[in-house]
């Protein structure tokens, strides 16, 4: 009898120990899917926030632009008009000043220079920042 006790444990213990084996490794694999997947959810809402400041932006901006203050300081600036009784100054301003006030930054634009700007930093090693800081540079 102790023979056939034997036996079945020869065959069992090699079985519970694969199978314990392969849970493992499956519940390793499950883990890994799922950290990956919670990075990948990180980074969508990263640029679904961004995409939602930029939608705020520009509805802002469309609200200026339909308001009657921005159409009275348009008409004033391209058109010259202006109210009864009043005076107008003209100031000459050169042109490359008023092309740097035409280029609107959007968000995008500056959250991108953000992140060009971290990222920089990331890359510089601690000692290097110290020494920079240090040597004011």
């Amino acid at each position: 009898m102790s023979a056939k006790k034997n036996y079945k444990d020869i065959f069992i213990a090699p079985l519970v120990l694969i199978a314990l084996g392969y849970f493992i490794f499956l519940t390793q694999k499950v883990v890994a899917q799922n950290y990956a997947t919670n990075n990948k959810i990180a980074e969508m809402q990263d640029e679904i926030d961004i995409l939602e400041l930029e939608k705020q932006y520009l509805a802002n901006l469309n609200i200026y632009y339909s308001s009657d203050t921005y159409k009275e300081l348009e008409a004033r600036r391209k058109l010259g008009l202006k109210k009864p009784g009043e005076k107008v100054v003209r100031i000459a301003i050169p042109e490359e000043r008023i092309a740097q006030f035409a280029t609107n930054t959007t968000i995008e634009k500056v959250i991108k220079a953000e992140g060009e700007v971290a990222q920089a930093s990331q890359e510089t090693s601690n000692p290097r920042k110290w020494v920079r800081f240090i040597l004011r540079f």
